[in-house]
């Protein structure tokens, strides 16, 4: 599992959920971010966007069933 800074889980989420709507939101898609999350395999730029690979799905599925009581 891969260990994400404040600033890759931002990032990660946002796109898991849907394309930025908001400013701050996009200013959390940081180059520095985004970068660091393709080289982990959990996003992937398709033309001009960003979005989660299978791996990252398949990440966020796992990390949502271990925060579960």
């Amino acid at each position: 599992m891969h260990e994400l800074s404040a600033l890759e889980r931002a990032a990660f989420l946002i796109l898991l959920k849907r394309q930025p709507l908001f400013k701050w939101e996009r200013e959390a898609l940081t180059d520095t971010a985004m970068r660091s999350l393709e080289h982990k395999g959990l996003v992937a730029r398709a033309g001009q966007r960003w979005q989660v690979t299978e791996q990252g799905q398949t990440a966020a599925t796992r990390w949502t069933k271990s925060k579960r009581p």
